[in-house]
Parts: C-alpha cells; structure tokens; sequence
C-alpha cells in the first residue's frame, strides 16, 4: 500500500455536489448556521458529559474470499473507532504528548460510542449485531462519477442492490434507514487513490453513508501502516460534520477553513509520518519513518509551518482529519467533538435518538422506558453497571435557543425548562399512560416515597410533585421527549442548611395499566435504587455541575439515612409499615472519581478527576466527629486537617454510623495540580451512599458531580 492509497475522495464529492446541486447547497449552509448557532449557545457549558450511542450496520460486499471481512474483523474496527472517539488511544495519546504537548492538550472524547445495531429495520432482534454480507458478481466498485454527480447523486452502486438506470446490476446493498443507523459499506473500491468516502450531512438520505476499502477495514492481521483503523475514524469524521484541517482548500493558499477554531490553519495534507527530514519536492509531505532513519519510530518532525498566520506548532498533523499514517494519528480536538455534538442535537438528532442499539421486546409488544443510563437497554432489572442516580433522559435545557442543549444544573427563580424522553423499546405503537416528574433537595440519602410526595417539610420542603403529562402515542423503536416547565424553591428558604441550597433532584416515573399498580413491574419499596433498577418506567437524576471558582471547583452535597422516611403509602406503596431502627444508622460512602461503566472493559479507564489535582471533601465538625470516633474506617482517604478529607484513589470510601433524624452538608472540592490540565473535558466523581441492612450493605443513593474545564485550552487557528 503506498502513500496515494491513504487518499479521502470526500472533498472532491461534496464540491461537485455542493456546486451543481441547489438543494444539498441550501442544506449544507442551513447546517453550518445552525452549527455556528449551537456552539455559540453551548460554548460556556463545556463538553457535553454524556455518552451518545450510535447504532452501526456494516455491509460487507465481497466478490472473492480475499475480499470478505469478517465478524471479528468488524468488531475490531468498531472497538477502534471507540478507542478514538473516546480518548482511549493510549498510542495516540502518548505519541500526541510526546510530541506536542500544546496539541495534546486539546485532545478531547468526544464522549460518542459506536454499537453493532441490536435491532434491525423491522424490528428484529439481531444478538451478535447488525452486519449484511452480500456476495456480489462485481470484482470491484467503482468511486461516484464526478460528471454523473452533477445530475444524480444518488450514483452509488455499492450503496443499490437493484438495477442500475444503465440496465446494469449495481450488486451492492441497499441502506438501512438512514436517520437511524450509521451505514458503512465494505467493498473493494476501484480506485488505486481512494481508501474510502463520505457522504456529508445533507447528501440524500438514500446513499448516506460510509465506503471503505476492505484493505483498511479493521486492525486485525493487518501490517502497518495503515493498521489501527483510523480510515475509517477519519471517514466517519466526515459523517458527522467534519472537514480537513486545511479546509477542503483547492487552492492551497492558507485561507479556507474547516469551522474549528482549535485546529490550527495549514495549506494541505500531510502525508504519511512526519519525520525530521521533509520532502524536496513538496514542503508539508514528510518522509516515512524506518528503522534507519528513527531506530525508536517515533516519527517526530515537528513543527511543520505551512501557514504563516498558523501558531507557532504549525500544522496539527496528528489529528484525525489530515492524511498521516495510523500510527501518527491521534486526536479529536475539543472545538471538533463540539461541531460532531452539535450534528447530532440537530441535522442528525434521529441518529441520537436511536434505539437501533437496544433488542426489541421479546414479543414485540409496546414498552415505555425511561433509560438510567446510556448504556441501559430497558431490561428489568436494569443490567447495566454504574448508578441509578444519573439518567441522562432527565435533563435541563435553556430557557432560549432553537436546539436543546443540557445546561446541568436547575437554575432557582427561573422558569427551567426539564425533559424527560420516554421512549418505546416495543415493535408496536404505544398509547396511553402518564409520566410524573417530581423534585427533592437532593441528598445521597433519599428513599420513597418521601420526600418526593411532599410530606417532608422541615427544615424545609424537602420534595413534591412538579406536574404530570399524558404520554399519548410513542411510535415503535422510537422516543418522545415531553417538557415540564417549572420554577425552584427559594434557596432562602433553605439558609438553616448554610451551604447545598440550590440543587434539586428530579424523579420521573411512567405510570400504565400494563401492571398493578401504576405500570410498576416490580413493586416499589423504601428503597428507590432498587426501584428503579428493577422498573424501567422509573429514572432519577442527582448530577450537579461543579461551581468553578478562581481556585478550583466545589460543590456541596447533603448526607442522611434514608430509614427515617420508612412509612406506609397507600397509593404507591401498599406494604406493612416498616419502622425506623433504633439508634445509628451504618452507612458507607465510596468516592468513584474515574467513571466508565462497566469497569471490565477492554478500553483503559478515562482520566479521573484525581487527575485534575488535589480531591478533598470537608465532612463537616459534626460528621467528622462521628467518623473519628468510630477509628475513621475505610481506604484510600486520608485526614487533610480540619474536617477535611483527601481522596487519593478512584474507589476510596469511608464507613460511619448516623443518626435517623440528622441532616449533614459536606463540601466536595478539586484544587488543581500543576500542570494543570488544559482545554475543554468534562470529569465524573460519584458518591455513592450505602447502608448497612443486617449483615451487607446495599446501595441507596448518591450524587454525581460533573467538573467542567472550560477555557484553560490555547485556541489556535
């Protein structure tokens, strides 16, 4: 394979059409309008924090056995394409480091997961994932004809399993739904300079896709240097909005531009590795790295300017977008993971919305959820590791704007605008029902059904019901998001606490007649994680987003036993009234401050926010006290003077023994180190309170807190 093979036909596709088509030309410009519009809104909430899955089916066309890809061969491309999209390129990364650290810096997960679909068009259930292999009587395919493009761009005969206009058969395989599936094309592209194409944003929706050559398909037995995948990171790239770092620049005159402030401006592409020593015949093609030439292959050549109003690092050769060999590859930065989230909140927001990644109902029948997570698929109990605390079906959105942006944390006085997706995991049409949105002072502490049903009200309203709305019809596979508008309490009505007066946690649950009572599979008890792990009509959210102050970040939380709020409810919770334990209440408190569920994956863990600098949590006088009294059990905590704790690992809990009737603030805070981390990212910290029944102790509430760095990055373009 030699360097020509590593060419991207994308550009060359988008200008034809872009120039001859009126229609794709007025989409194309509606999208960057309202992407521009987006990141203006979105700019000063950081990273989304959220995971988006994106349902994927590949179509293997193949001709001889040297053409057909494999299962394995696709799974393997999927986990690389998770690997980059999720900063878990532990190559790229130390490769960017070792580098540039300016460029690292940038680096960013895009926080997008690429799933094999579960579900198929007609709602199947597909176990292993959605993958077609068609055995075609074409021994290649030809890329789009530019002269046929003008007139038709749906010309894609890998893309048609039907008779071409021409008469001739196409031979491929028709798409998938479009608007809810990633397609990618495996074949044998006829064409020595193409490794693969896009189609961007716009294209019609027939042929929307991607096309890889089956040489640079997947990692495994494959030789370098094309042997990471990152074809196919770069195709996909496109697929959601991204343009080259030189900005599609025909001209090569340093002044087109890809949209993103944080990619440096450079003329053209860079091929291959950079090395020390560049090309005589063309100033940014760099030479191959041997073993003669960089016994270590490090491949470093840096800086490379082509641009003279470039920074100072020059071309950001490193990022996915440029031509550089697999293993010179090595990152999103934080302005493109932005311009990918703002896609999909707009032109591609059915692919967000997807349920292609979740198997259907066994027998098809309707099944209204709320997902705990993103990774949840509706089953009861849900299986899905991590808390039951932070549904991300539940959100804030701004007051203003054409697009819903998840701002975090409600805002007291205000009108906030809450969402709530309900979703229909069936293959057939639902109708009926009721959700019911409630609020609680948030606390890791919290049982059912008080505070939620407003029965607690001292020190202060502790909970109740924001509204209720009917669902009505939520089609098969698919999600309906139904807002509630509502105003918080006072925080003054909450000065007794002294600190945590402003966070609120929210509490959906979807009530039918499907089971008694109220649509609930299981029935409910004092315990609401289990409630809502073992009901998917129920979802509850307590994340807050980190106040960043000048030194660091901080956040307050509230810490009780949930046995005091152990009561009879005859509507919905019809069991014997169990009554409060005499005395303390043994609860544990774990502090998870690197978040990645489930924990076995094959993926190294992401940076923990122990990462950012020195984690501290104030207990307060009083909890502190008890702590210390009972020998300050636990791991991974150390006394910091005071009553302040430091976490020192990303697991570490301590063990303390509460009244029923007391009420705790404590005070979480991140100083950061040196250096300190820069550019945009978002880190997790959970604490997760459980407590003590007989012998074991299960898990009843928590807290996440989301801190956001936010303009510490250097922009440069």
């Amino acid at each position: 394979m030699d360097r020509i093979a590593t060419r991207c036909a994308t550009d060359e596709i988008h200008r034809i059409l872009f120039e001859f088509n009126p229609a794709y030309a007025k989409t194309r410009r509606e999208i960057l309008a309202k992407t521009d519009e987006y990141m203006l809104i979105s700019r000063l909430v950081g990273l989304r924090p959220d995971l988006i899955i994106i349902p994927v089916v590949v179509h293997v066309v193949y001709n001889t056995q040297d053409q057909y890809v494999s299962r394995d061969q696709v799974n393997s491309q999927i986990d690389a394409l998770n690997r980059d999209y999720q900063k878990m390129n532990t190559d790229g990364i130390q490769f960017a480091e070792r580098l540039c650290s300016d460029f690292a810096a940038l680096a960013a997960d895009t926080r997008i997961e690429f799933q094999l679909a579960k579900r198929g068009p007609d709602c199947d259930y597909i176990p292993e994932g959605a993958i077609t292999w068609t055995k075609t009587t074409m021994s290649k395919f030809s890329p789009p004809d530019m002269d046929a493009l003008k007139t038709d761009p749906t010309l894609d005969k890998v893309k048609h399993s039907s008779v071409a206009p021409d008469g001739t058969q196409n031979g491929g395989h028709d798409a998938w739904p479009t608007d809810k599936y990633l397609n990618i094309w495996v074949c044998n592209i006829d064409d020595g300079d193409w490794a693969g194409y896009t189609t961007f944003p716009g294209w019609p929706r027939e042929v929307d896709g991607v096309v890889i050559h089956y040489d640079y398909f997947g990692t495994l037995n494959k030789a370098p240097p094309f042997d990471k995948g990152r074809t196919t990171t770069h195709e996909v790239g496109h697929w959601l909005n991204l343009h080259h770092p030189w900005g599609d620049d025909v001209n090569y005159n340093c002044l087109n531009t890809d949209f993103v402030l944080d990619t440096p401006n450079q003329k053209d592409y860079n091929f291959l590795c950079p090395h020390s020593i560049p090309n005589t015949n063309t100033e940014y093609y760099y030479q191959t790295c041997t073993a003669s030439s960089d016994p270590n292959k490090r491949c470093l050549g840096f800086p490379h300017i082509s641009c003279k109003n470039a920074s100072p690092n020059g071309d950001m050769f490193i990022n996915y977008m440029d031509y550089a060999q697999d293993r010179c590859m090595a990152m999103f930065t934080a302005g493109q993971a932005r311009r990918m989230e703002a896609l999909l909140n707009g032109y591609r927001r059915s692919i967000r919305d997807s349920q292609g990644y979740v198997p259907p109902t066994p027998n098809g029948a309707a099944d209204l959820w709320i997902r705990d997570s993103p990774r949840d698929l509706g089953s009861e109990p849900d299986t899905a590791a991590g808390p039951m605390f932070a549904s991300d079906d539940i959100f804030v959105n701004p007051p203003s704007g054409p697009f819903i942006v998840e701002s975090g944390n409600l805002i007291p006085g205000e009108t906030n605008h809450i969402y709530v997706n309900i979703r229909n995991r069936g293959c057939r049409q639902s109708s009926g029902g009721k959700v019911i949105l409630y609020w609680a002072k948030a606390s890791t502490g919290l049982g059912w059904p008080a505070p939620w049903d407003g029965s607690v009200t001292a020190p202060a309203p502790m909970g109740g019901k924001i509204g209720e709305m009917a669902i009505g019809s939520v089609g098969p596979s698919s999600m309906k998001p139904l807002r509630f508008d509502w105003v918080p309490p006072d925080p003054a009505d909450y000065a007794a606490f002294g600190a945590d007066r402003t966070h609120f946690c929210l509490l959906a649950r979807i009530e039918t007649i499907r089971h008694a009572p109220y649509g609930m599979t299981s029935p409910e008890g004092p315990n609401l994680w289990e409630n809502v792990r073992n009901n998917n009509n129920i979802a509850w959210k307590n994340v807050t987003i980190a106040e960043r102050l000048v030194w660091g970040w901080r956040g307050q939380l509230l810490v009780n036993s949930i046995l005091k709020y152990r009561k009879p409810d005859p509507e919905h919770m019809p069991v014997p009234e169990q009554k409060p334990e005499r005395g303390l209440a043994p609860i544990r408190l774990t502090f998870q401050s690197a978040v990645k569920y489930p924990l076995e994956s094959p993926y190294p863990l992401p940076r923990s926010v122990l990462d950012l600098g020195d984690v501290e949590l104030d207990l307060g006088p009083s909890l502190f006290s008890r702590w210390q009294a009972d020998g300050m059990p636990g791991r991974g905590v150390e006394a910091a003077g005071g009553s302040r704790v430091a976490i020192k690992e990303p697991q570490a809990r301590i063990e303390v023994k509460i009244p029923h009737d007391e009420l705790y603030v404590v005070e979480f805070s991140v100083r950061p180190g040196t250096p300190k981390i820069k550019g945009y990212d978002a880190f997790f910290f959970d604490i997760v309170q459980e407590e003590r029944v007989k012998r074991s102790y299960r898990h009843v509430g928590g807290q996440r807190f989301i801190i956001q760095t936010l303009n510490d990055g250097k922009f440069i373009g």
